[in-house]
């Protein structure tokens, strides 16, 4: 005998979907049953006011039962929390005893309540908890005419798991505040004696949104007979206990529609969790969609691949070199990579070949093409990154944060020099802001073996101290996975053990790709980490120089001006709002524990490297997205705080036109003073990339020829500026460090690439100059030199510039004359305007190419 099960219908409480269902619809759906649910129009609506109780009565009405009981089905509705407000509503008068006695088919056989809030008409859910929301709800918030809970895990999913309390919170969303403070206007269907004998109640004792005394008391007070089911649950127990739940629920189906339980599992008619109500798109999340995101980052970026200067001569010697000598045969090579030290990593280097030698298939292929297409890829795959972690931002803060963190990254000086940067600390960037992402995002389940993930590749292939970064991070986890139970314990430990054997596997993906290069088994970043850490006197990155601990803060406060003095503010401010505002805080589902998470990376970087002898501004590029995300937070706080309209408080009492003034001058202002100083180091340091251009053409020179680099060898672009066989040379100066020599370009009998692994002559980690490094000034077809007037010569740094009868100036683009310019104008861009006093102009030299005169 074919056995015809009731439809069930499941309505949402409030900031709830359907997805929250999921479980228990999947379960009774394999039980046979057709299962509709919906997503209440007072969810998230474009416009909140036009969204009470009634019409979301009305759409459940219209929407779910009509379609069914015209149809002459059989229905139980299922209810949750507010749900059983708008749900008891609309199932007024459509009991099967009423519409029987209508001579209608079908009807609503039942009603389950799971710990639902029950008002009689002409009350609303805000009369029914005492006249007033409680503390837990936030009106008007994330904006007006919208409520939400900034701490839903200690109100509804107390007794979930942080994974699965986690995806939770990720696909919660604001109500219409109306739609919790509007009476109803009809009876509710609990109440009608259709009902008698049909009405069930899900009591959950652990609840802490409606305490199981509060339950008790809005049972007694309706004076009808309830079946009441107790479950040792929060105010969820469609998530923490599904299968009892769904037991529950079917047997009761049974029982209201006399139908004797299958043999075996039916197949389900129909299960559909994703009906959404009949209303206008609602406006996008975002303040700026992602896609428009990413393309203003990557606009950006496209920029500072283009224009950027090198500014550290590591880029060039440390990473364009090797790869240009896997591409192309030969380059210069630094003791970094010599077999007896291996303290850099070739398949960081293998990466950035392999997209340069892509360029070399498409038309018009250049050295010079190949150079600036792995800069444009750089700058592509750090938009990506960008963009990342902007949707997070957006979809656990704010919109608004969000948008700071955008105007942050794309108008300050610091990611103009790393985000198309060839260097491992611009990798480890990247990584840093998807590790970030990965960590913060809790929608869809804590995504730890994600994070670990990103942060170790970072580390692994870029550089290891970025790791650090993710300590706050996994801190979080293990506090979380020590206060809960077993369960959640036990997942904890194994997404820690899913992120560790993905790193185990990157790990020895560089072991094995550098030490098919170096020919013998190296440990490159421990190799890093000794060095840098375990080198030992006369060793290690202090030789290169010691700068005082508040270098880090001078150079941040140039490189980000305003933002980086909102990054150190961040979290006092965030304690202060803590502590003395009585308004909540915007944060969506944030909680202060995160918060707090969030913000320590920049703050335990800045500690770590601050107090490190040796500083180089490059070290700071890994928390350059951390130190945006504090800025944007802190921002936001006082942007909070700033904009008040209480006329009690001297700040609500400043007219708004007047805050608009403020807050744009100092924005504005910010953004101005960066795209100066971006501008201003465009201007006064470029030269060493333009002058190499005259060259590309074929028409001087030959293969074979030397370029010899003097006093200026630290500004050398890189070999990708030279034409095939063209090759920098290094010329005594008055320089008494150690040169980079060449890769050995050894070919019969040495396989592939020997450069890589015979070891180079002359190398040491000591800084101790080699003067085989140099060859004589005689043998250079062409010389690189800067000349600033007034400027005294020496034996070993003459002017080479003003020696006409040797030399003729091939390309000669100004220099800034750093030690003649007053600070301002090395700090940005200032207008040479004729008011402006000589002290704070620019003074500039010569940066040029000059080539040896043919002599008759």
């Amino acid at each position: 005998m074919t056995i015809t099960l009731p439809t069930i219908v499941i309505v949402p409480g409030a900031w709830h979907s359907p997805y929250h269902f999921r479980d228990i619809i999947t379960t009774l759906g394999k039980r046979g049953y057709t299962v509709v649910s919906t997503t209440l129009p007072s969810l998230d609506p474009p416009s909140p006011a036009e969204h009470t109780v009634n019409t979301d009565a009305a759409f459940i009405r219209a929407e779910l039962l009509d379609p069914l009981l015209s149809a002459g089905k059989e229905v139980v509705l299922v209810m949750h929390s507010y749900g059983g407000i708008c749900g008891g509503v609309a199932a007024n008068g459509q009991s099967r005893a009423e519409r029987e006695e209508k001579g209608e088919k079908g009807g609503i056989i039942g009603l389950v309540f799971i710990a639902s809030i029950l008002t009689p008409m002409g009350a609303s859910l805000e009369m029914a908890v005492g006249g007033e929301f409680a503390p837990w709800m936030h009106v008007d918030s994330p904006k007006a005419g919208y409520i939400s809970v900034p701490k839903p895990i200690e109100v509804f999913y107390n007794d979930l798991s942080p994974s699965k309390a986690a995806e939770a919170v990720g696909e919660l969303k604001p109500t219409a505040t109306t739609a919790l403070s509007t009476p109803t206007e009809s009876e509710p269907a609990w109440a009608s004696p259709g009902f008698n004998g049909r009405r069930a109640y899900m009591r959950c004792a652990e609840d802490a949104c409606l305490p199981h005394f509060a339950q008790d008391g809005m049972l007694a007070s309706t004076g009808l007979e309830w079946d009441v089911h107790n479950f040792n649950a929060g105010h969820s127990p469609f998530l923490s206990q599904p299968e009892k739940l769904s037991e529950t629920i079917a047997a009761l189906a049974t029982k209201w529609s006399g139908s004797a339980p299958s043999s075996r599992p039916l197949k389900p008619t129909e299960v559909k969790v994703d009906a959404k109500p009949k209303q206008k798109k609602p406006p996008t999340p975002f303040a700026v969609k992602p896609i428009g995101a990413f393309y203003v980052f990557f606009f950006a970026n496209l920029l500072a691949a283009l224009f950027a200067p090198i500014q550290d001569c590591d880029e060039t010697f440390n990473y364009w070199e090797p790869t240009h000598y896997l591409s192309h045969g030969y380059g210069l090579q630094t003791w970094e990579y010599s077999p007896e030290y291996a303290i850099r990593s070739w398949t960081y280097i293998v990466i950035h070949a392999l997209i340069g030698s892509f360029r070399r298939l498409l038309p018009f292929s250049t050295k010079v093409g190949e150079f600036y297409f792995i800069r444009y890829v750089l700058a592509f795959i750090c938009a990506i990154c960008q963009t990342q972690m902007f949707r997070v931002i957006n979809g656990i803060l704010n919109p608004r944060v969000a948008l700071f963190f955008l105007f942050a990254m794309i108008f300050s000086p610091g990611m103009f020099h790393a985000s198309a940067s060839f260097l491992p600390s611009s990798f480890a960037m990247y990584t840093t802001m998807l590790g970030m992402a990965a960590f913060m995002n809790w929608k869809g389940g804590l995504k730890t073996a994600q994070g670990i993930f990103f942060f170790a590749v970072g580390g692994i292939l870029g550089w290891p101290f970025a790791i650090a970064l993710s300590a706050p991070f996994l801190l979080e986890e293990v506090i979380f996975a020590c206060l809960s139970n077993k369960d959640a314990f036990i997942d904890a430990i194994m997404r820690f053990a899913r992120g560790v054997v993905s790193s185990l596997l990157v790990l020895l993906f560089e072991f094995l790709i550098s030490g098919f290069f170096y020919k013998r088994m190296e440990l490159v970043p421990l190799n890093i980490i000794l060095y840098n850490i375990f080198s030992g006197p006369g060793r290690g990155p202090e030789i290169y120089g010691t700068e005082p601990w508040h270098f880090y803060i001078r150079n941040l406060l140039l490189n980000f001006n305003i933002w980086f003095v909102l990054a150190v503010a961040a979290l006092p401010l965030f304690i202060i709002q803590k502590l003395f505002s009585r308004s909540p805080h915007e944060g969506g589902t944030v909680t202060g524990l995160r918060s707090i998470i969030f913000m320590s990376p920049f703050y335990l970087w800045l500690a770590i490297f601050s107090f490190q002898p040796h500083k180089e501004e490059r070290f700071m590029y890994p928390v350059y997205p951390a130190l945006a995300l504090n800025a944007a937070m802190a921002l936001h706080i006082l942007l909070a705080a700033f904009g008040q309209s209480d006329p009690k408080k001297w700040v609500g009492k400043i007219p708004p036109y007047l805050k608009l003034a403020i807050v744009a001058v100092i924005v504005w202002g910010s953004i101005d003073i960066g795209l100066a100083r971006i501008y201003g180091i465009y201007s006064a340091y470029s030269a060493p990339l333009k002058i190499y251009e005259p060259l590309q053409n074929g028409t001087l020179g030959s293969p074979g020829d030397s370029v010899c680099l003097g006093k200026e060898w630290y500004r050398f672009p890189s070999s990708y500026h030279l034409p095939n066989g063209m090759k920098a040379k290094f010329i005594k100066s008055e320089f008494r460090g150690l040169l980079p020599g060449e890769f050995s370009v050894a070919k019969t009998g040495f396989g592939l690439w020997p450069g890589a692994w015979l070891v180079p002559s002359g190398m040491n980690d000591q800084n101790i100059e080699d003067m085989s490094k140099y060859v004589d000034l005689q043998t250079c077809k062409f010389l690189v030199d800067t000349y600033y007037p007034g400027s005294q010569a020496s034996e070993l740094e003459p002017h080479y510039i003003q020696d006409i009868e040797t030399w003729d100036q091939v390309s000669c683009i100004d220099f800034l004359d750093a030690s003649k310019t007053a600070v301002l104008g090395r700090t940005i861009w200032f207008p040479n305007f004729p008011f402006v006093p000589e002290k704070f102009r620019r003074h500039w030299g010569k940066h040029c190419l000059l080539q040896r005169k043919v002599k008759n």
